[in-house]
């Protein structure tokens, strides 16, 4: 594909998006809490339009050596396109962080009743990383040739794939406690893994321009929805909040696991499943896509320590140095409310000294 035409179709979807976006502003200024079925479908529209433009310009579309003299894809980190791309997630979440309060206090009921203003706003993102991911495993992953074609390895079950499952589904959580422990941990995990590939770049980034605006889309999305659900669901008020993120994180690191021994297993008459490495922390990969992590995986394995032990002692060693990544991310979203409790306080403590001198 020429950059002409990969422009115009660029430009032609902008435009797209603008539209629907300010058509929705709209509708939300002027018809408040009214047409909801025409902001729905708004929604959608914006939704899909992100996976409708990389269907459309498909993986022919490739950053040349006119823009990549190397030809070195990791060269596209700091270049006008990632920057580009940090400026909108730094928009975004600007943008969602300063309605955030509004989001929570409203009283408008979306979905039958079912989501508020927060959930609907997290659905519709989700309903985009589907869309962009379907294009990834489709053509980039080779699913559209057949499970026997199918890479493996890109399964969408590493850490950074949970918001496509969690963005979508978490709003019809009936259950309180439930909804509220898998919004803790979108909230103080998933943000690590977003800000880490958007500020680090390099090997997330290939030359092919659809695949490097996925990456850019999803881990932008992370982390935007991240400080969002942050602010609009108050989390770091209590101790609680850490607690109920790490069940959930214990949770998914037990699936990766097991789906990383299922796959071993079931590669014996599929080889193609041996090559995944689910959250990697499979016991059977050697792979380094974690600094000191992974180093350490590979000396557990060079050691001669059995694979069950090794993938029992890494998946705690994993967890522990999320836990504590995460614990930091925590205390630091403790601070405005321990500041804001102690104010309280002391405005208590003054108004009693009033009243007992009167």
């Amino acid at each position: 594909m020429s950059n002409s035409l990969g422009y115009s179709l660029s430009a032609m979807f902008l435009a797209l998006l603008i539209s629907a976006t300010l058509s929705k502003i709209y509708l939300n200024k002027f018809h408040q809490g009214k047409l909801k079925f025409v902001d729905f479908i708004l929604s959608l529209v914006i939704a899909l339009l992100p996976a409708a433009f990389l269907f459309t310009i498909g993986l022919e579309w490739k950053f040349g050596a006119n823009y990549i003299p190397t030809s070195h894809s990791e060269d596209l980190t700091y270049s006008s396109f990632h920057i580009i791309a940090l400026l909108i997630t730094f928009a975004f979440t600007v943008l969602l962080v300063t309605r955030a309060k509004k989001d929570r206090e409203s009283e408008e009921r979306y979905m039958f009743g079912r989501f508020d203003r927060v959930d609907y706003t997290v659905f519709f993102i989700g309903i985009m990383l589907l869309g962009i991911e379907l294009f990834k495993q489709l053509y980039y992953l080779n699913l559209n040739q057949g499970i026997e074609n199918y890479l493996w390895y890109g399964f969408p079950l590493q850490f950074c794939s949970v918001p496509m499952f969690l963005y979508p589904l978490t709003p019809f959580i009936k259950n309180k406690k439930i909804k509220d422990a898998v919004y803790s941990f979108i909230g103080i995990f998933t943000a690590v893994g977003g800000l880490a590939v958007m500020i680090v770049g390099q090997s997330v980034f290939t030359l092919q321009v659809a695949i490097s605006v996925h990456t850019m889309l999803w881990h932008g999305a992370m982390v935007v929805v991240s400080i969002y659900v942050l602010a609009a669901r108050q989390i770091g008020k209590s101790f609680k909040d850490y607690f109920m993120a790490i069940a959930v994180l214990i949770g998914f690191i037990i699936l990766a696991q097991g789906v990383n021994v299922l796959f071993h297993y079931l590669a014996i008459n599929h080889p193609g499943m041996a090559t995944f490495d689910g959250f990697f922390i499979n016991p059977w990969m050697s792979n380094v896509n974690m600094p000191v992590l992974s180093n350490i995986r590979i000396s557990m394995q060079q050691s001669g320590m059995h694979v069950a032990l090794v993938g029992i002692l890494f998946s705690l060693l994993y967890f522990v140095a999320f836990s504590l990544g995460g614990l930091i991310i925590f205390m630091g979203l403790r601070i405005p409310y321990l500041v804001q409790n102690t104010k309280a306080k002391k405005e208590l403590k003054n108004k009693e000294v009033v009243t007992a001198s009167n």
